[in-house]
C-alpha cells in the first residue's frame, strides 16, 4: 500500500515539475518573441509566440500572436487573434487593453468586404483557397489585389483580379458561360482507297492501252 502511494506521489510531483517547466519555457519564448519584434524580425517573433502558445495557451500569447501578424500585414488573422485575446479574462490583457483595442481598430481599417454574385451552387475561390458556395454573404478580405475564381459543373470557369480597399465593400458579378461540347472528329480515310469516287463509276482508261478483262 505504501509502495503504491509512493509511486502515485512521484508521478504527481514529476507532472508538476513538467508543467512548471513548460510554463517557464513558454515565458522564455515570449521574451524571445518580444525581443525579435523590437529588432524588426516579425516572422521570427510570430514563430516564437506560436511556440509559447502551444506550450501554455493564454490570452496573453494570443495577443502577442495578433500583434506579430499585424506587423506582417496579415490583417484578418491578426484581427481574429486580437478579438479572441480581448474577449478573454487575463491580467496582462487587462493592463494593456487600451493599446490592444487601438491595435485592433487599426488592423480592421485594412480589411475590406467582398460580395460575389453568380450562379447558385457555384464554388468560390479567393487566392486559390475555397471560400464557400454561392450564394454567400459578404466575406472579409485583406486589402490589396486578390484573384477571385468561380466554378460550376457544366460551365466555363470565371476569374478576375479584384482590388480590395480597407473599410469598404467591393461587389462583383461572376458571369459564367455554358461549356460547349466539342464536335466529334471525322473518321480518318483508309489508306489506298479513293473515297471520292463512286463504286459504279469506271476508272478512266489510259490511252493506247487495252482495258483489262
Amino acid at each position: 500500500m505504501r509502495t503504491s502511494c509512493l509511486i502515485v506521489l512521484i508521478i504527481v510531483v514529476a507532472s508538476s515539475h513538467a508543467a512548471a517547466g513548460e510554463i517557464d519555457n513558454s515565458e522564455t519564448w515570449i521574451k524571445m518573441g518580444v525581443k525579435m519584434r523590437r529588432e524588426g524580425d516579425h516572422a521570427g517573433a510570430l514563430e516564437a509566440f506560436l511556440r509559447a502558445h502551444r506550450l501554455n495557451p493564454s490570452a496573453r500569447t494570443m495577443a502577442q500572436i495578433g500583434l506579430a501578424r499585424q506587423s506582417l500585414h496579415e490583417w484578418r488573422r491578426s484581427a481574429d487573434c486580437l478579438e479572441l485575446a480581448l474577449g478573454a479574462y487575463d491580467s496582462w490583457v487587462g493592463k494593456n487593453r487600451k493599446f490592444l483595442e487601438e491595435a485592433l481598430d487599426m488592423v480592421r481599417s485594412h480589411i475590406g468586404g467582398l460580395q460575389v454574385m453568380g450562379p447558385e451552387d457555384s464554388n468560390l475561390y479567393v487566392d486559390e483557397s475555397g471560400a464557400g458556395v454561392l450564394p454567400l454573404r459578404e466575406i472579409q478580405v485583406d486589402e490589396g489585389e486578390h484573384l477571385v475564381r468561380v466554378e460550376k459543373v457544366g460551365m466555363k470557369s470565371w476569374s478576375a483580379t479584384v482590388k480590395i480597399t480597407g473599410g469598404k465593400t467591393t461587389e462583383i458579378t461572376a458571369r459564367l458561360e455554358p461549356e460547349v461540347p466539342r464536335a466529334p472528329s471525322p473518321a480518318p480515310a483508309l489508306p489506298g482507297i479513293d473515297i471520292t469516287r463512286s463504286a459504279s463509276t469506271p476508272a478512266k482508261q489510259t490511252k493506247g492501252l487495252l482495258p483489262l478483262l
